[in-house]
């Protein structure tokens, strides 16, 4: 999601647009706000179940898209890669970046979300996942935000 002229552009392909209006209306002003508002930036590591729910449910609320890389410290290409996700959460701030390693909080990655390649990510907007990407290279998960 972007905001242009002060405006919020809609979010494609998760929803129909004239629900994704009717959602965007219903929300409490302090919501919209906060939407209109983003992270701020920065990647978030989230190692309790507890965290990742209230994270899922702000996404089910306002709206405002998760990326998520699932990702080990074991792993050399996860390690590789999260400088370049910290660049992108400070560059796309109108989504959240969580960074959820598989071992930790394994009933999210693997029980949840049948994360078993790394580095997985994974986009929800409106609660719901709406893409996957694994192994791939920096500037393919940016052109994928894009999208």
């Amino acid at each position: 999601m972007q905001v242009k002229n002060g405006s919020l552009v809609r979010f494609k392909g998760v929803l129909p647009s004239s629900w994704q209006a009717k959602l965007l209306a219903g929300l409490k002003p302090e919501a919209l706000e906060a939407l209109q508002k983003g992270s701020g930036g920065g990647l978030e590591e989230v190692t309790e179940e507890e965290d990742w729910d209230k994270h899922l449910k702000m996404t089910e609320e306002l709206g405002l898209p998760l990326v998520v890389d699932f990702g080990g410290k074991f792993c050399k290409p996860c390690k590789a890669i999260k400088p370049f996700v910290v660049e992108l959460s400070n560059e796309f701030t109108l989504c959240k970046f969580l960074y959820v390693d598989v071992d930790e909080l394994s009933e999210v990655a693997l029980d949840r979300y049948g994360v078993v390649a790394l580095p997985t990510f994974k986009v929800f907007k409106w609660g719901k996942e709406c893409a996957t990407l694994t192994g791939v290279e920096g500037d393919e998960l940016k052109q994928k935000l894009r999208d």
